[in-house]
């Protein structure tokens, strides 16, 4: 009998857990990386490279290396919006902002975006309460935007620089996410395609030197590639996929929301970020607002940044 059948609930509260465990921390661990002295190529590289080597021999299987059944002309705009660009404006943006910054307004921007785009490409409008919803996400937001504006006056910051690009990288995914809805793209064949196109175009993007790589150390690389490769872009992926299935698209959209709050623990923990207490109030928002908009919607909520999110089964 298969634990599913046991107690369904309990297994798909703990994958969706796992899930948002993996996206909570990842902005912790890619805050660390950036404290270690990883570029931000390295990173991507480490994504994307030891992803694409997990997934190649699926994709082998599927016939039509790397592209599947999506095609190359598909596969190349999913790669543009959710590869390596993307994977760039997030892990710029980290070496300026601090971790709950990036998750908060990460996971604020794709729904927004989502909702923009749903409007002008097939007239969806909003719901009394997801608008509601996005209204509080839109408040939450407006603690830290007014933290970096000030810090960057007052004190020449630039976590505003951060913010941007995580502005940027929630509309990039908002839209991998709606193509990837609208073509009805299966989420394996999507990963798989994006991470081995995101390898394969290392060499024109990753230009730098083995030395800083020596310093930083073998077992530090190593944990960074199996925590970005393996457990976020692969791992969440599977365990996401499955919760869904159990649970049902509302309730794992809901838990989500949880994300921020994960980052808040762990950016404190591991790396001493304590934020004020405007912005802990507008991560809050935040995530109340997206457990409103994503319990209002009837179709899934938009996918996390780490993945496409699976089409919902009846």
């Amino acid at each position: 009998m298969k634990p599913e059948q046991v107690a369904p609930g309990l297994v798909g509260a703990l994958y969706v857990s796992f899930s948002i465990l993996a996206w909570g921390m990842n902005s912790v661990v890619m805050r660390l990386a950036v404290r270690e002295g990883l570029t931000a190529g390295d990173m991507t590289a480490l994504r994307y490279g030891t992803a694409a080597l997990l997934l190649a021999p699926f994709a082998f299987r599927r016939g039509h290396f790397p592209v599947g059944r999506i095609g190359w002309p598909k596969a190349l705009a999913l790669f543009v919006f959710a590869g390596v660009p993307y994977n760039m404006a997030v892990v710029i943006g980290v070496g300026y902002a601090s971790a709950l910054d990036t998750s908060a307004i990460v996971f604020a921007a794709i729904p927004l975006a989502t909702a923009i785009l749903a409007y002008f490409l097939t007239g969806e409008r909003l719901t009394p309460m997801k608008a509601k919803g996005f209204a509080l996400v839109l408040a939450g937001i407006l603690p830290f935007a007014v933290k970096a504006v000030t810090d960057g006056l007052v004190e020449g910051g630039q976590a505003w620089r951060g913010h941007l690009l995580f502005a940027l990288a929630g509309c990039m995914w908002a839209g991998f996410t709606t193509l990837s809805k609208r073509w009805q793209s299966d989420p394996w064949e999507v990963t798989a395609a994006v991470s081995i196109l995101s390898a394969v175009s290392m060499p024109l993007w990753l230009h730098t030197s083995a030395a800083h790589l020596e310093a930083i150390g073998l077992c530090s690389l190593l944990f960074f590639a199996i925590y970005m490769g393996v457990l976020v872009s692969v791992g969440s992926l599977m365990t996401f996929q499955r919760a869904v299935r159990i649970l049902g698209p509302t309730t794992s959209g809901m838990a989500t929301a949880l994300v921020p709050f994960v980052t808040w623990i762990g950016g404190e923990a591991v790396l001493g970020e304590i934020p004020t207490f405007p912005q802990l109030i507008g991560m809050f928002l935040v995530m109340a607002g997206l457990a409103i908009a994503s319990r209002a919607s009837t179709t899934p909520a938009p996918a996390s940044p780490m993945h496409p999110q699976e089409p919902a089964r009846g």
